[in-house]
């Protein structure tokens, strides 16, 4: 009922203030720990993240302090090696640079040497480089063949008269000295006749003039010159060709000098034309007498001198002599075929030689 006093009973009470409020309260202490949980868990969160960050920066710095001493090795590493190779670069180059300058010296020796000296010096040279055993190859490549090309002028040292010189020019032609020998020919006086000068000037040049084409190593063409080569010496030889005048025309020393050679050599006086057996001794006699201009007595002395048989050998010697003793005996008695060979051997063993060295001589 209405009075001036408001009257809430205590169960209004409790639903209307006391429930409320312990519920509001209960709701900020939740509130309250869940925002302390939540706060608990972000510091933590930070502080795990944190951690993490800082292991990752401690990785990394380790990661990148550990590349850059790798780095640093390697680069070191490198320098070592760059200047292990400049070293041995350095001494590799001082070596051959001396190795060079030692067949340098080795090939300068070679200077002003003739063809067959330069032969013959190195023989038992060795070069220590590939190139200058190339060079020395070569030079001995061209001298040969210096040698080989100075036979083509043996022929040309035929007209000279004095034998000295003439020795002298086959010696320079046999060390490969072409210019030295036909310096020689120039200089020196020949035999022959002045109407056989220009022929000879012609044969000469032509010879030049072939020997210049020669090339190393082309046997081809080095062949078809050897060809033409021997042509001119051919022509060469006629020059010195002397064709025997008929028997009515020959003066009193032509008869004698044939006489001579006709005795001295066995051959028929009948034989000394061209064509026959003499001919060889006539053309000796012509190279021999040249253009000189001989007297009777040195044409004499000549015609012995190139007509004189080599000396004889004793075992030649004893042949003849074994020869003409059994003739001997067998033209007072003849002995049977056995009984002569008993007596060459008996007279073969006396002397120091055997049956088959007499036997030769028959």
């Amino acid at each position: 009922m209405p009075n001036e006093f408001d009257f809430e009973s205590p169960l209004n009470k409790l639903l209307s203030n006391v429930i409320p409020r312990f519920i509001e309260g209960q709701l900020q202490r939740e509130s309250q720990e869940r925002m302390a949980l939540e706060e608990i868990s972000f510091r933590e969160s930070e502080s795990r993240l944190d951690r993490l960050l800082r292991t990752e920066e401690a990785d990394l710095s380790r990661k990148a302090s550990a590349e850059q001493a790798r780095l640093e090795r390697v680069q070191a590493q490198q320098s070592i090696d760059q200047r292990r190779e400049t070293f041995e670069f350095n001494r590799k180059r001082a070596i051959k640079r001396d190795r060079i300058d030692s067949d340098k010296l080795k090939m300068e020796t070679f200077d002003g040497m003739s063809p067959r000296k330069i032969l013959e010096a190195s023989k038992h040279t060795t070069m220590q480089t590939p190139e200058y055993d190339q060079v020395l190859s070569d030079k001995r490549t061209i001298a040969q063949f210096d040698i080989n090309r100075a036979k083509d002028f043996k022929a040309l040292g035929s007209v000279l008269i004095n034998p000295r010189e003439r020795n002298l020019y086959i010696t320079k032609l046999n060390y490969g000295d072409v210019d030295g020998a036909l310096g020689i020919l120039e200089r020196a006086e020949n035999k022959l006749a002045p109407d056989k000068q220009a022929d000879y000037l012609i044969i000469s040049e032509s010879i030049k003039s072939l020997n210049d084409r020669r090339l190393p190593g082309d046997s081809e063409q080095n062949s078809e010159i050897d060809i033409l080569i021997e042509q001119e010496n051919q022509k060469l030889r006629d020059l010195f060709t002397v064709t025997k005048k008929p028997k009515d025309d020959l003066s009193l020393i032509e008869k004698k000098v044939i006489n001579i050679m006709a005795n001295a050599s066995g051959i028929s006086k009948d034989e000394f034309k061209k064509g026959g057996k003499g001919e060889a001794l006539i053309t000796k006699f012509a190279m021999e007498q040249g253009d000189a201009d001989l007297s009777d007595s040195e044409l004499i002395e000549l015609a012995k001198i190139v007509s004189k048989k080599p000396k004889k050998t004793s075992l030649e010697l004893f042949q003849e002599s074994t020869r003409e003793k059994i003739n001997r005996k067998h033209a007072k008695k003849r002995k049977s075929d056995i009984e002569s060979i008993l007596e060459l051997n008996r007279r073969a063993k006396d002397k120091g030689f055997s049956i088959d060295d007499i036997m030769m001589g028959f």
